[in-house]
């Protein structure tokens, strides 16, 4: 779950909004706060594309993993730097927790995803 971590860092700060979409199950559901839930991949790239922008130095650390047989919760602390229009740099920090399911071949997709920010 590390290794996904890595993964899904690299495409926030690559920035490769389409590299999300294969990490994502395609019924999905990322949960932001203060804005509607996006459902299946593409709107989930499409949510973080228009942010990605702004976000440097993206860095997810692992802090706990609880295995269900196909399913697998994963929580994570995350910072980050927001960049505004100005130039203007605030650090970010919050939580994370994603509900991974495994696929028949082998690979752990993103089912549901939440954060909040602290």
């Amino acid at each position: 779950m590390a290794a996904l971590n890595a993964r899904w860092d690299a495409a926030i700060n690559d920035p490769n909004p389409d590299a999300l979409l294969p990490m994502y199950s395609s019924d999905a559901r990322l949960m932001p706060p203060g804005a509607p839930p996006a459902t299946g991949p593409v709107a989930i790239r499409d949510f973080f594309a228009a942010r990605v922008k702004s976000v440097r130095d993206h860095k997810l650390q692992l802090v706990d993993v609880l295995a269900i047989g196909d399913y697998a919760y994963v929580t994570s602390q995350f910072t980050a730097l927001l960049v505004k229009d100005s130039g203007e740099m605030t650090r970010l920090s919050g939580s994370t927790v994603k509900l991974y399911e495994h696929q028949r071949d082998g690979q752990w997709k993103i089912k549901s995803h939440i954060f909040v920010r602290e």
